[in-house]
């Protein structure tokens, strides 16, 4: 009868790992989203090492703009394969911090120079990634 027990203890001490804060340092819900998925080729500026530094062997580069408090190309789902190693470029018209939560990295960005975070994606779940000072979404990781 014990092993019965053990299976909902193990999900909820999954899901309590993989559950990113919002902006308002609350749970994020991992199984729902508020926007469709964007395919990949409008999710990041290029999808390839090509796009990274020639030292990175980033699968996947997500790049955001900001300008007037405005996010190009607007906040949605970005999904990511669990393992694979990202690159985060923020380029922002004001001084921030990108902060991807779950992971808590963080990044100064400096006015009108891209910011680049180089992320190897390895917690399975969902992560808000903002401009912290802002509170300003820039997208939602999926990792999976």
């Amino acid at each position: 009868m014990r092993k019965h027990f053990a299976v909902p203890m193990i999900l909820a001490a999954l899901a309590a790992l993989t559950v990113g804060c919002s902006a308002s340092d609350q749970p994020a819900d991992v199984t729902s989203t508020t926007a469709a998925p964007r395919a990949a080729a409008t999710t990041t500026a290029a999808s390839t090492t090509s796009a990274a530094s020639p030292t990175s062997q980033a699968n996947q580069v997500i790049a955001v703009t900001v300008a007037g408090g405005k996010v190009t190309p607007p906040p949605a789902p970005v999904d990511v394969k669990l393992g694979s190693t990202i690159v985060i470029q923020v380029t922002a018209d004001v001084a921030d911090e990108v902060h991807v939560h779950g992971y808590d990295k963080k990044l100064d960005a400096q006015p009108n120079q891209p910011a680049r975070l180089e992320l190897l994606a390895n917690i399975p779940g969902q992560f808000e990634v903002e401009l912290e000072s802002a509170h300003l979404l820039l997208f939602t990781l999926r990792v999976s």
